[in-house]
C-alpha cells in the first residue's frame, strides 16, 4: 500500500486548557495504543494534533473535513 500524504488526526479536548506536557502524554498514549492494540505500523506517516478549548477554533477554520468519533463510535 502506498500512502501519498500524512494521516492527519485531530484530538479535541473541549472545556479546558492543556499545558504542553499534558498534550505530549495524550499523544504518546494514543500512538502507543494505535501501534500495540490496532497494529498501526510504527513508521506510518501519522500527524496528530491535540486541540484544547483555546485552539480548537483555529483548526475548525482550516479543516476541510471532520469526522466526529467518540468512545461510542463514529458520529456519536
Amino acid at each position: 500500500m502506498t500512502i501519498f500524504s500524512d494521516i492527519g488526526v485531530l484530538i479535541t479536548i473541549p472545556g479546558r486548557m492543556l499545558i504542553n506536557s499534558e498534550k505530549k502524554n495524550i499523544l504518546v498514549e494514543i500512538l502507543e495504543r494505535a501501534i500495540m492494540v490496532y497494529g498501526l505500523p510504527w513508521d506510518a506517516p501519522v500527524q496528530v494534533h491535540i486541540a484544547d478549548s483555546t485552539s480548537i477554533g483555529r483548526y475548525r477554520k482550516r479543516c476541510k473535513r471532520m469526522i466526529k468519533v467518540s468512545e461510542k463510535g463514529i458520529g456519536d
